[in-house]
């Protein structure tokens, strides 16, 4: 890994409060598309590692999901709500 490279991620590490190890396996996780908890020593809570969705969305994505999982979507979204009283 490049110098400059390490200390980005000790930094951003350091930002989030979490250690380097964590942050590497969280980052490691989101790219391969894994749910992994990871703590936040600044708040002292627990968080869930983002999943990247793109449209549409195929079953064995939907799968993975579970309540509490943060999702980043992209591509096409459609919405809509019922008329507002």
């Amino acid at each position: 890994m490049p110098p400059s490279l390490h200390e980005a991620v000790v930094r951003k590490a350091e930002d989030e409060g979490v250690s380097l190890n964590q942050l590497m396996t969280s980052a490691v996780a989101r790219f391969v598309g894994y749910d992994v908890p990871v703590q936040n020593k600044s708040c002292g809570q627990f968080g869930r590692v983002k999943i990247n969705i793109t449209s549409p969305i195929d079953d064995k994505t939907l799968e993975k999901l579970t309540i509490g999982t943060r999702v980043l979507i992209s591509g096409v979204v459609y919405t809509a709500r019922d008329a507002a009283t």
